[in-house]
């Protein structure tokens, strides 16, 4: 019998900064992922070999949140299966260009198959509400009729091509 271990680590990132961009003045950054995760393996949820992401990105103008999960091997096919839900807004600053504020939720359920090691493919399907307000006064008539709680429904396909030199 031969026994492989396997460490598993969990990966957690912050950071802050001065934004380089006129947008934000200051970002804040905060990241936990686990490319080892298990939704199935109470309490330790490692051994999977699916992906977890949590990320929230604060700053004084925008602010980001997004929670994204996948699994490559689902049912015992090699398909992939995962999704994504998530958050962001800016506020209105002219100073930036930003004649609004506008706040986008929603999320996304992504299936995968790679064909070959060079060939894979995606269906995606995204639901998203978007929410503008505070217009300003000089905006644009098409930004004002775009005020207001609106929904995308979309579907994506992608076919993905990848060539690595060297064999690698």
């Amino acid at each position: 019998m031969i026994t492989i271990m396997v460490r598993c680590q969990l990966k957690f990132r912050i950071s802050s900064k001065k934004a380089g961009a006129p947008v934000d003045e200051f970002i804040g950054f905060v990241e936990v992922s686990q490319r080892n995760f298990d939704i199935t393996n109470f309490p330790s949820f490692m051994g999977g070999g699916q992906n977890l992401t949590v990320r929230a990105e604060l700053g004084t103008v925008r602010q980001d949140y997004l929670l994204s999960w996948t699994d490559p091997w689902i049912l015992g096919y090699p398909f992939s299966f995962g999704f994504d839900a998530y958050r962001t807004s800016h506020d209105r600053k002219l100073s930036v260009g930003y004649g609004y504020s506008e706040v986008r939720s929603g999320g996304d359920f992504r299936l995968g198959k790679e064909f070959t090691d060079e060939f894979s493919g995606d269906a995606i399907y995204r639901l998203e509400q978007v929410e503008i307000e505070d217009v300003s006064s000089n905006s644009s008539s098409d930004l004002k009729k775009e005020e207001g709680k609106n929904w995308i429904s979309m579907i994506q396909e992608t076919i993905d091509s990848t060539r690595r030199k060297g064999g690698m």
